[in-house]
């Protein structure tokens, strides 16, 4: 420790860390934010201030009857004062939680909140991907990015979100496929025609997770040609969804039922998918398809409407 002395005064000064306004400020957000989270009692915060991790502020537990089921990462910030319009707001941030889920730092979903401590609001961004890249985020220390009122905090906008992403990114590797049982599928469809009512075949299991695969042939409106299709029927205890398959030469293209549950995740269907794919391979590459636009699928007296991210990636390519 340094001390520096003065002859004409009668104190010293040391090289001590001091609280500063920004301090309070902290301590005002993360207050705020808290509230405002635990308020519905459906999510619990675990916030730290002053920076104690390297890139994050702490976590929110998303809760179910009171157990945690999902955990998202999150790194909050204050809003300088006289910033939101009518219409929303541009704010200047670091970019180091932008570079955590480029970089993929941790499994768990991002989210960045952003509270105006003026007037006791928090606003937030559920951080995907997609998102980050088309930031276009090189070497810069900060990014302007804009909020919209839309972006003001509610339980269910944040959980839904969350779960949206983490249903991309987490799953077991301890599954079983039946892959035989896939490729049989696949190829019976050119002969099956029993659309309305097909046969299901259990062809993957993974813990609590079961899906079932029926595939059939259904004759385009006022042409001869036949459309492969077919259906993936996942369950996981009493929940259950559903997901359509259209499946030709070197693509397949399906649509999910849209679900608040973690317990079933892309990658289950992505399993069962990637046996498809290698069937109905005939030249280059199948490309997985997750169809955009609204999609409805009638079963008796139900109608489901399915999930419409797009998504258009390389799927599987034989060594």
């Amino acid at each position: 420790m340094v001390f520096c002395f003065y002859k004409h005064h009668t104190r010293y000064f040391m090289n001590l860390g001091h609280v500063t306004e920004n301090d309070f400020k902290e301590s005002d957000s993360v207050s705020i934010a808290k509230k405002i989270i635990e308020e519905g009692r459906k999510c619990k915060t675990h916030f730290l201030e002053m920076d104690k991790t390297p890139n994050f502020d702490g976590r929110v537990s998303i809760l179910q009857n009171g157990f945690e089921r999902l955990i998202v990462d999150i790194q909050i910030k204050t809003l300088p004062q006289g910033t939101v319009s009518d219409t929303g707001f541009k704010f200047v941030c670091d970019t180091k939680i932008f570079n955590c889920v480029k970089l993929r730092v941790t499994t768990n979903p991002v989210a960045l909140f952003v509270v105006d401590i003026e007037q006791r609001r928090l606003y937030f961004k559920v951080l995907t991907n997609d998102y980050v890249e088309c930031l276009d985020i090189n070497n810069e220390d900060n990014k302007t990015i804009s909020f919209s009122i839309d972006d003001q905090y509610s339980d269910d906008t944040f959980i839904k979100q969350s779960y949206r992403v983490a249903k991309i990114t987490v799953t077991d590797v301890d599954c079983d496929v039946e892959c035989a049982m896939i490729r049989k599928i696949i190829r019976n469809a050119n002969r099956n025609d029993n659309w309305k009512n097909p046969e299901e075949n259990l062809v993957y299991t993974r813990g609590m997770v079961k899906g079932y695969l029926a595939a059939f042939r259904i004759k385009a409106e006022g042409k001869k040609r036949y459309r492969r299709n077919g259906t993936i029927r996942m369950c996981c205890g009493e929940e259950k969804e559903i997901g359509l398959i259209h499946f030709e030469k070197g693509y397949v293209r399906i649509t999910r039922q849209p679900s608040d549950s973690n317990d079933i995740s892309d990658a289950d269907y992505g399993n069962i998918v990637l046996e498809i794919a290698k069937e109905v391979e005939k030249e280059g590459m199948p490309v997985l398809y997750f169809h955009e636009g609204p999609v409805y699928w009638f079963e008796g007296t139900l109608m489901y409407q399915m999930r419409s991210e797009f998504i258009r990636l390389p799927w599987y390519m034989r060594n």
